[in-house]
């Protein structure tokens, strides 16, 4: 699908941003709003989101939706794997999250960009985690409101594509601060890559108190990190961001510090003025930034994070092509009735009209031509929707399989038919006599338990296990396995 618009929108407990840019030159931005959220329930916000589109010039229809996460929300941890293809480096992240979180694998929804290879072949990931719970409350606030997100992205991307765009020359690693109204982030990156990001819980309201030694004390602790784990070069300047202009003094308190350039920027002054020639009163009042906006906004890259869960992917998915597949098979029937219509005119005019009758057969030649491509193109979307899986069967089966005692909490189904189940029991031999059912059943194959961790929970001692399969041809659609 081609997009006119993006839009972009970023939600936290305080606030939710709402920005519109058209996909033209120098992407001018066309809508915004910044909406007080301040104890409101999560009905609250829909309603207010429904206000938004509303709005006149305020346009959904084509346009790309991104979700932006707040970085206060995102987990982040460095991880050096033995590998530098990026499915084995994807499966690794996937087994391993688990033991460097708070969080259980079935708890969070990650991805991972690779920053750079080290020795004997290993690669460093940074690997972002965040709350499974989190996405889906506003995905499902964004879906009431019939603003379905395309990407859910972190802020810290916006952020990197904010300097990408402002500073294309610029060689050196450099460290953005973002200042926004109640908390702030830094962003460590240079022309290739994000290095390192952190959130900091000061805001306009510390700085107007200059209480500037805790910004110190949180970049000290980031740069101890940046250098600790040999992410990159040193750093060569420091970018102050924010939608005020008033940041003489922090700047001072780092030029002071770290011995290296200090640039202050209102990023309001590198953008014109939305189309009702105005920016929201409250991101004026609240000197709220919207850095991550407009690196999100302005520019044709896609996100190198994305968060969309993975059913909800392969739902759009489904719903992508079973449009796709109606809008041609009505395209197809339009252009048959034409045809039809062409030929039978032409056969009742008489023999001085032949030489026109001669050119509407080539022009019907030309619809023939193109029909036999719309049916091609069904056929192949005919055969990728005969490869679905019969749910119903399967989950039958996975029901008759599974011991009383295993409690399942991620059940995932892929395009290519390899099923993923993870739980977990009390007792060890339910996992063993559970592995064997499905190798015994006429479902599945390629069985592999890929590990089973004890865990001691307030219920006991746990088993936790995730066993992955592939469905045979018995499990697909019956055209599909003829």
């Amino acid at each position: 699908m081609k997009f006119r618009t993006k839009t972009v929108i970023e939600m936290n407990d305080h606030s939710i941003k709402v920005f519109q840019a058209s996909l033209t030159n120098n992407y001018p931005i066309i809508f915004g709003e910044m909406i007080d959220c301040q104890n409101v329930s999560d009905d609250g916000r829909v309603q207010k989101l429904l206000n938004v589109g509303r709005t006149k010039g305020f346009f959904l229809q084509g346009s790309q939706i991104i979700l932006s996460i707040p970085r206060q929300y995102v987990i982040t941890r460095y991880l050096d794997l033995p590998s530098s293809n990026m499915q084995e480096l994807r499966s690794m992240v996937d087994l391993q999250v688990g033991n460097h979180i708070p969080y259980s694998r079935e708890e969070v929804i990650i991805d991972f960009v690779a920053l750079h290879k080290g020795t004997e072949g290993y690669t460093k990931v940074l690997m972002v985690a965040v709350p499974r719970d989190l996405i889906m409350r506003y995905e499902a606030i964004l879906q009431a409101a019939r603003m379905n997100p395309h990407k859910i992205s972190v802020s810290w991307i916006g952020q990197w594509q904010w300097f990408l765009r402002h500073y294309p020359l610029q060689q050196t690693t450099t460290v953005l601060v973002d200042i926004d109204s109640h908390s702030s982030e830094m962003c460590f990156c240079d022309q290739t890559k994000v290095f390192i990001s952190r959130p900091v819980t000061l805001g306009v309201k510390e700085i107007e108190s200059k209480h500037y030694e805790e910004f110190l004390v949180q970049l000290d602790a980031t740069m101890a990190i940046y250098v600790k784990e040999q992410l990159g070069p040193p750093i060569g300047q420091i970018i102050l961001l924010s939608s005020d202009s008033h940041l003489e003094e922090l700047k001072d308190e780092f030029q002071k510090q770290y011995k290296v350039p200090v640039i202050s920027v209102c990023t309001l002054d590198k953008v014109a003025l939305p189309k009702n020639g105005v920016w929201p009163p409250l991101l004026l009042s609240e000197k709220a930034s919207i850095t991550s906006i407009l690196g999100f906004l302005q520019t044709t890259q896609e996100p190198s994070i994305d968060l969309i869960p993975s059913e909800i992917k392969m739902a759009k998915t489904a719903a992508d092509i079973h449009r796709q597949g109606i809008r041609l098979g009505v395209v197809a029937v339009m252009a048959l009735l034409s045809i039809g219509l062409c030929l039978s005119l032409n056969f009742i005019k008489n023999n001085s009209r032949l030489s026109d009758l001669e050119g509407r057969v080539k022009e019907a030649k030309k619809q023939v031509a193109l029909i036999n491509q719309k049916k091609d193109q069904i056929q192949r979307l005919r055969a990728i929707i005969e490869g679905r899986v019969v749910l119903a069967d399967i989950l039958g089966e996975i029901y008759n399989v599974l011991p009383s005692g295993v409690v399942l909490t991620n059940l995932s189904l892929d395009q290519d038919h390899h099923l993923s189940l993870q739980g977990y029991t009390a007792r060890s031999s339910d996992i063993n006599d559970m592995q064997k059912s499905f190798v015994s059943s006429s479902y599945f194959d390629n069985v592999n338990l890929d590990y089973v961790n004890k865990r001691v929970t307030m219920e006991g001692e746990l088993n936790y296990f995730k066993i992955t399969e592939h469905i045979r041809s018995k499990g697909l659609s019956n055209d599909k396995a003829k």
